[in-house]
């Protein structure tokens, strides 16, 4: 853990501020997840997991899940024996999705703030963070499960009495001091699957997607009547499934809304909205438990089409030739926002600041008894008559003087090409008077 509090703008005070960094050199972040109490983890794309105390900030357990797996080997599927000479090792696995939750896990008789980490190749791990003497916490590995072999989009801890979510919030974690207990079970939804299980290593119930692959899922509520679970499918379609029977109990096409390309980048919300790319630069935000209609089009507008828009700001061709502006700022202030604009900040800023010149002459006006310079912004007409006569004066002698500097260089231009002309008649003529003597 690395301060990096000096990268800061001093003058910065509010905003995204860079506080501590975290390097473990592992490769790109494939999974991340933030909790409501506190902690961070963090999984990479060699295996490495990463759990981050905030309150340190510091880091309370770092392992790799290949060697969790190299473990525990007794507790994944057996594999076939027979190797091809020429095969390449397989790849370690990696964390695709995280989540913190509160539970009683699987043997104990107590509940603790729980890490289920799901991994491409279709396992769920299962890491404790509990509390130590120093008043630290501390992560430790609880066990794992092999679901399948497809990776695993989403991981939703829920009451198993009630179906509610079982999340790692403040009010539940501050409870367990007071021995709540949380009898929760894991809703794991993979590619091809999804399980309802007790972590961390019980089988429950399955059910296998037919026909298309999961892309995004969650466990969502619908109103205050009851909670299922919803996923998005790679032939376009949305499907909810009851929990906890999975029962397939509807689904709608959605792929003439959404980009079906782009279903693992979205995201469905725990109230039942999706949001959705519709291309590559525009999302769109969905209901599944909706009515089926259509939702109206908002009568509101960007602009009002019965108010009168100004005429294009033009200008003649000598204007320009002599290089006037196209248009000018208060053209385009008077084309955008009409007659009736409010005054911007910055015209507002000028006034305040107009106004507080003015009280700070009177001031001094006040303190020395004798009269200010006048301010030209508060001049009267004859003072102002009088300043620009004065000004066009001033110009005029500036003009004046310029047009004599012009008719000087002007003669002694002349001056100087009559010089030039006279010189080369002579060289003509000798050159002519020197050839008839045979010079």
């Amino acid at each position: 853990m690395t301060d990096i509090t000096s990268r800061c703008d001093s003058g910065l005070q509010e905003g995204l501020l860079p506080l501590t960094l975290t390097n473990d050199q592992q490769g790109p972040v494939t999974a991340m997840k933030h909790s409501d109490v506190g902690f961070v983890a963090v999984g990479y794309a060699s295996g490495g997991i990463t759990i981050i105390d905030l309150r340190g900030p510091a880091i309370i357990y770092t392992g790799l899940l290949g060697d969790l797996m190299a473990k525990h080997h007794h507790l994944l599927p057996k594999r076939s024996s027979v190797r091809r000479s020429n095969s390449q090792a397989p790849s370690s696995d990696y964390a695709t999705t995280m989540e913190f939750g509160v539970m009683t896990l699987e043997g104990e008789d107590y509940s603790s703030i729980a890490l289920f980490v799901g991994t491409a190749k279709g396992v769920v791990a299962t890491f404790k963070i509990l509390p130590s003497q120093s008043g630290r916490y501390s992560g430790q590995f609880a066990g794992l499960i092999h679901l399948s072999d497809d990776r695993v989009v989403n991981i939703s801890p829920i009451d198993s009495q009630s179906g509610a979510p079982a999340y790692a919030s403040g009010a539940v974690v501050g409870s367990l001091a007071q021995g709540r207990r949380v009898d929760g079970v894991i809703v794991a939804t993979t590619s091809s699957s999804a399980h309802i299980f007790k972590p961390a290593h019980s089988k429950g119930a399955s059910k296998s997607f037919d026909n298309a692959l999961c892309d995004s899922a969650r466990v969502a509520q619908y109103e205050n009547r009851g909670f299922a679970l919803v996923g998005l499918f790679g032939d376009g379609s949305v499907r909810v499934f009851s929990l906890p029977g999975l029962k397939d109990i509807g689904g709608q096409r959605i792929n003439h809304v959404l980009d079906t390309k782009r279903f693992s980048d979205a995201i469905v919300t725990p109230t039942g909205d999706i949001f959705g790319w519709t291309g590559p630069s525009e999302v769109a935000i969905l209901n599944v438990f909706g009515t089926g209609l259509t939702l109206p089009r908002s009568p509101d507008r960007l602009y009002d089409p019965q108010k009168l828009i100004p005429p294009r700001p033009t200008i003649s061709n000598l204007q320009w030739i002599a290089g006037t502006q196209y248009i000018t700022p208060t053209d385009l202030d008077l084309l955008i926002g009409g007659p009736s604009r409010p005054p911007s900040k910055r015209m507002i800023a000028d006034q305040r600041a107009a106004q507080d010149a003015e009280f700070a002459r009177q001031r001094e006006t006040a303190r020395t008894g004798r009269p200010a310079p006048p301010d030209p912004s508060q001049e009267g007409w004859a003072a102002y008559m009088q300043r620009q006569i004065q000004e066009r004066t001033e110009q005029l002698g500036l003009a004046e003087n310029g047009m004599d500097r012009a008719a000087e260089s002007s003669g002694n231009f002349s001056d100087s090409v009559s010089g030039f002309v006279a010189k080369q008649k002579r060289a003509a003529a000798m050159g002519y008077l020197g050839k008839q003597f045979g010079f």
